[in-house]
């Protein structure tokens, strides 16, 4: 009897780009808690600036990623015009193609934080954020691995960052305010995780 082999399709190949050790140690947390198929760059991440995190994007999508996803920290580019100017030019730019622009405002952290309580608080800056983070996750330190403390509150983040969007567009706020759009990200790894299965 011949076996016929079975033409599975090929799962999506991700990449995402942080500007931080942050984002870095999460999602390569998740990536190995999850068993996702996902780069993650840079391998020693710093902060980029929008027009060197694109150039490592087209050179992943060029090495075979379907998708990239950029993430951003705005509040790092509202203070300097230029790169504020920048970054609006890039990301209308790529608005249609395999680079997904990923904002948070004021930094990932308010990603971890969602993970407890719902905000749209205005923070002044990551530093003012981390202490209410901090009445969460005690002894919070920047970069640290939280992936496992976090896990299970996954779906209370996805809702709350939708509801924090939601929230934005129905007072139509200027570019930086509160924001965090990390859910998009997760939502599409699990997605494609589902599909495997």
């Amino acid at each position: 009897m011949i076996r016929k082999k079975l033409n599975k399709p090929l799962r999506p190949s991700y990449a995402i780009i942080g500007e931080g050790p942050t984002e870095h140690i999460y999602f390569s947390d998740m990536r190995g808690h999850e068993k996702l198929n996902i780069t993650i760059k840079p391998k020693l991440p710093k902060h980029s600036d929008a027009r060197n995190i694109v150039k490592n994007a087209l050179d992943l999508i060029n090495k075979g990623s379907d998708k990239v996803f950029c993430i951003f920290d705005l509040d790092r580019i509202q203070n300097n015009e230029k790169e504020k100017n920048e970054y609006n030019r890039l990301k209308f730019k790529y608005k249609n193609s395999k680079i997904i622009f990923i904002e948070i405002y004021p930094c990932f952290e308010l990603w971890f934080l969602l993970h407890f309580t719902y905000t749209s608080r205005c923070y002044s800056s990551c530093e003012e954020l981390i202490k209410d983070l901090k009445v969460k996750i005690k002894n919070y330190t920047k970069p640290t691995s939280v992936y496992e403390q976090l896990q299970d509150k996954i779906d209370t983040a996805i809702q709350n960052c939708k509801k924090l969007e939601n929230y934005n567009k129905s007072i139509q706020q200027s570019q930086f305010y509160t924001k965090c759009e990390i859910y998009k990200i997760v939502e599409e790894l699990f997605k494609s995780k589902q599909n495997d299965i």
